[in-house]
């Protein structure tokens, strides 16, 4: 679904109503979708950037299964 940006984008907005206090207070003034990141060489993983309207600030929509960093799987 991540290359699919009109279905990721309805996905993520779907996560902010339904839990508001996992994003940013600014991120209910508006956001957009702000590329990909590198692959992750521990994890193999491309993360989606979103940025918020309101403060230009950029964040990534991580799995919760993933650490920060992606260092490891929060199962391990």
């Amino acid at each position: 679904m991540i290359e699919d940006k009109p279905a990721y984008k309805a996905h993520i907005q779907a996560w902010i109503e339904a839990h508001p206090e996992l994003f940013p207070e600014t991120i209910r003034e508006g956001w957009s979708l702000n590329g990909l990141t590198r692959e992750s060489a521990k994890q193999g993983l491309c993360l989606r950037r979103i940025v918020t309207k309101a403060d230009n600030e950029v964040w990534r929509i991580q799995p919760a299964f993933v650490m920060p960093y992606m260092t490891c799987d929060t199962a391990t």
